[in-house]
């Protein structure tokens, strides 16, 4: 699955098709009117990827199945493989600090049509699932400071999009939670 993720990350910056994620049910997340700047509710500090996310903080998804693995470097996405209750492999997720918000939706847009600016915790966010020959990952990119975003994109196979945005809605959430202050 790893190369699989892989390829994915790649298609969401090129040619891909888009199919919109349903919204999330979380009262945090709330549509809003697109800004020049991103909305950054409490500045979150950049720190190593593979401790953004902790064994407790997939608790009620199902256990990983080996320790969080990147190249050293807040710069270099971390992947987490957990098994949950879906017979068909293993969920792969990502983690990893990106361009500024408004990069990062300019990018995606271009590509996978039109996204929804939400308001996610009080911070810019948009998600989406767009999918591939190799099949569907789904994201939730956050605005963190005015520097960066953080991103969680999560791919398995065999499973659906509601599946797969509600547990990149769910590890965001605890993400977000765990990121220290700038």
């Amino acid at each position: 699955m790893r190369a699989r993720l892989g390829i994915l990350l790649l298609t969401l910056t090129a040619c891909t098709t888009s199919t919109p994620a349903s919204p999330p049910s979380s009262p945090t997340t709330q549509p809003t009117a697109r800004t020049t700047t991103a909305r950054v509710a409490k500045p979150r500090a950049m720190i190593d990827p593979c401790e953004v996310l902790k064994a407790d903080d997939f608790a009620t998804i199902g256990p990983l199945t080996t320790a969080p693995k990147s190249e050293q470097g807040k710069s270099t996405p971390c992947n987490y493989d957990v098994q949950n209750s879906n017979p068909a492999g293993v969920l792969d997720v990502r983690v990893e600090f990106g361009p500024t918000f408004r990069e990062w939706i300019e990018l995606y847009a271009k590509v996978n049509g039109d996204v929804e600016e939400v308001d996610f915790e009080g911070h810019s966010s948009f998600s989406g699932c767009p999918t591939s020959d190799q099949g569907m990952a789904c994201l939730r990119v956050i605005a963190v400071s005015a520097q960066y975003t953080m991103n969680i994109i999560v791919g398995q196979p065999g499973a659906n999009e509601s599946q797969l945005a509600a547990f990149s809605d769910q590890l965001a959430h605890r993400a977000l939670g765990n990121l220290p202050p700038a």
